[in-house]
């Protein structure tokens, strides 16, 4: 699973990480959180420190519920911190336009220029 956050001319609010964070640690705590990743996608020209924070499994340790005795916290804390991803939305765009060269299907290639324009 991938949750994806985009921020366009809005701000990050300073919990709105670690609540995506905790939510997914309740509800995929059964597999240790391993194959779910949060992607932020905002016009910063570097990661947030916001975002920079989490990739501390320490950082995430102290803001996850912990309503589940029996469930190791210290895995799911690193498998969250390790799934942060990142990206801008000029990074996408250089992404696209490079796309606009390539040899793709007609229907791949009409998405391809929608969203580059």
């Amino acid at each position: 699973m991938v949750l994806i956050e985009c921020k366009y001319l809005s701000p990050i609010g300073k919990d709105q990480i670690i609540r995506y964070l905790d939510l997914v640690a309740y509800h995929y705590y059964s597999q240790n959180c391993e194959d779910v990743y949060l992607l932020l996608i905002t016009d910063d020209t570097k990661e947030p420190t916001l975002l920079t924070k989490y990739r501390n499994p320490k950082e995430i340790e102290h803001r996850v519920t912990r309503i589940r005795p029996h469930i190791d916290y210290k895995k799911i804390n690193a498998a969250l911190a390790k799934n942060i991803g990142w990206i801008s939305w000029n990074v996408i765009l250089q992404v696209l336009e490079e796309l606009l060269n390539a040899r793709l299907p007609y229907s791949e290639k009409k998405i391809v220029e929608e969203l580059a324009c």
